[in-house]
């Protein structure tokens, strides 16, 4: 399994655009590299997208990707960072022929983003609308495995992360959800042994907890429950992206020097993870 984050920032990217962090973002700018991100968007053996936000054009042109090439597109929840609808309804727009590598595109998520989608797609035939549920597992056309699980995000909204399974890999996606605490989930989860664990680290070195985020305290009480549940090993590659900011004026790189210890990544926009 192939996995490449195109982006790796929360809603606001990073440095912000209205320059709210002042001489931090300043010093971003001038270190650039891994340093610049982007809004939180995934692709899995080039073809399985998850999320389709505000930044998804400059994705395309960034790393080379040509969307009509994908199969599927599984969105978390209906925040604009993660689902921009008004793009969306350009996929199926004919006026300049169309492109797409398989018959139609199918697009996954909950009742809201469906409900949103169906305003704007232009033709059924093209983007095919499918509802999830949470514990309710889709299979794709590739034998890709999908099951949704509940996302600890927001009240007004079934917001969702996805267990996905390939080729005997499998990869636990958690984005926009603060700590998880329901026991059901839980118990759940112990079923699977992961190949790799992505999760958010929105406001990482924070020390106060905010609310359907996660700061880095309670990332590494995540990855102790998994190491005593069976679900991974210290080593298994565990990755942060959907990051706001890094507390105390951090560099990507200084950033890195602290999570290392704890063997945990921290993802950039272009950061490619074979399982």
């Amino acid at each position: 399994m192939k996995i490449q984050l195109l982006g790796t920032s929360a809603a606001p990217t990073w440095p912000d655009v209205f320059n709210r962090g002042n001489d931090y973002c300043y010093k971003i700018k001038e270190w650039k590299g891994k340093n610049i991100r982007s809004r939180s968007q995934t692709i899995i053996n080039d073809e399985h997208v998850i999320d389709f936000g505000l930044d998804t054009f400059y994705h395309s042109v960034k790393f080379n990707i040509n969307f009509a090439n994908i199969r599927d597109i599984f969105i978390t929840h209906s925040h604009v960072d993660h689902f921009n609808k008004e793009q969306l309804g350009f996929i199926d727009q004919v006026c300049f022929g169309r492109s797409f590598k398989y018959p139609y595109i199918t697009l996954y998520g909950n009742e809201e983003v469906i409900k949103q989608s169906k305003l704007y797609r232009r033709s059924e035939e093209d983007l095919k609308l499918v509802e999830v549920h949470a514990y309710e597992p889709v299979v794709c056309e590739d034998g890709f495995k999908w099951t949704p699980i509940p996302a600890n995000h927001i009240p007004n909204e079934n917001a969702l992360n996805y267990i996905i399974e390939h080729n005997g890999k499998t990869l636990l996606y958690k984005v926009d959800s603060g700590p998880y605490t329901d026991p059901k989930l839980w118990d759940f989860l112990s079923k699977f042994k992961f190949d790799c664990i992505i999760t958010e680290g929105t406001f990482n070195f924070r020390k106060t907890p905010f609310a359907g985020h996660e700061i880095y305290d309670t990332i590494l009480d995540m990855k102790k429950r998994l190491i005593e549940m069976g679900c991974i090993e210290d080593k298994t590659p565990f990755w942060l992206t959907h990051i706001h900011y890094f507390e105390g004026g951090l560099s990507h790189e200084e950033a890195e020097e602290i999570t290392s210890k704890d063997n945990i990544h921290i993802g950039y926009d272009g950061a490619v993870i074979n399982i």
